[in-house]
């Protein structure tokens, strides 16, 4: 039996990429942009909070975008930084349930089911409040959690990713610490020269969050939410995607209360 540590995410930094590039990340992103242009922000400053590698960062500066982006895996920031583009963004080792003193943004993305990685509703609501403090007035919070129907999907079969040089395994299975968590475990093999495979393991602790505490808790942060969207090339919808692939997590849009109600961006 293999002995794994959860939730070490300087251990995955350096397969992330290859872990991660088929597991709907295009759709989040895509569908974070569709909400920044839909809902609007005050201006152009932006925080990535959890940006691991900068997979989003990067490409939300290309778009024009001044990013900061946070994450409290050190290694992770060293992986991104060495990415091309990376000179757009500024790169920040910090929590998200007490951030560094860093803003005002006219937004703040969260993708990949950072927020699922908290352990209660106590750290939920303090990454709430810590949000809100860094957001201007009529700031944006786009994020993706997962629910229990998004869990589900995962408990009930493995996904494989195929791509070059290898390939990924995600499987999950009800954790023994609660009924409302998720134990993710993804290996990632890589094709070495002759023939043989490395593999990589991580494991992810996820805790599921009912919508309506979700949006209790945006609230007593002073964060109202305004839409829901499901991850996907042209979602708006409120069902879970494609037969067979839906996607396991949905993109909550909120904003901060202010005299600013955003424009176009």
């Amino acid at each position: 039996m293999d002995t794994i540590v959860y939730n070490d995410y300087d251990v995955a930094a350096d397969s992330y990429d290859r872990m991660a590039r088929d597991h709907n990340l295009t759709d989040l992103l895509a569908t974070c942009r569709r909400a920044l242009r839909h809902h609007g922000t005050p201006g152009r400053r932006l925080l990535d909070l959890g940006c691991g590698t900068g997979k989003g960062a990067i490409p939300l500066a290309e778009d024009g975008f001044e990013v900061t982006g946070v994450d409290s895996s050190a290694r992770m920031l060293e992986v991104a930084r060495a990415k091309p583009g990376a000179e757009r963004v500024r790169f920040v080792v910090g929590d998200a349930r007490d951030l560094p003193p860093l803003g005002p943004f006219d937004a703040v993305l969260s993708t990949g089911a950072v927020l699922n990685y908290l352990a209660d509703e106590d750290e939920l609501a303090a990454a709430f409040r810590s949000t809100a403090r860094v957001l201007a007035p009529g700031g944006l919070f786009v994020f993706d959690m997962m629910d229990l129907a998004g869990a589900e999907t995962l408990v009930r079969a493995p996904r494989v990713f195929e791509h070059d040089g290898g390939l990924s395994v995600f499987r999950a299975e009800r954790s023994t610490s609660g009924t409302e968590a998720v134990d993710l475990r993804i290996d990632y093999f890589a094709r070495e020269e002759g023939g043989m495979w490395r593999r990589t393991t991580s494991g992810h602790a996820l805790t599921i969050f009912s919508p309506a505490r979700v949006e209790s808790l945006l609230a007593a942060a002073g964060l109202r939410v305004e839409a829901h969207h499901m991850p996907g090339p042209d979602s708006a919808t409120t069902d879970r995607g494609e037969p067979g692939h839906p996607p396991e997590t949905m993109m909550i849009v909120a904003r901060k209360d202010g005299a600013s109600t955003g424009s176009p961006s």
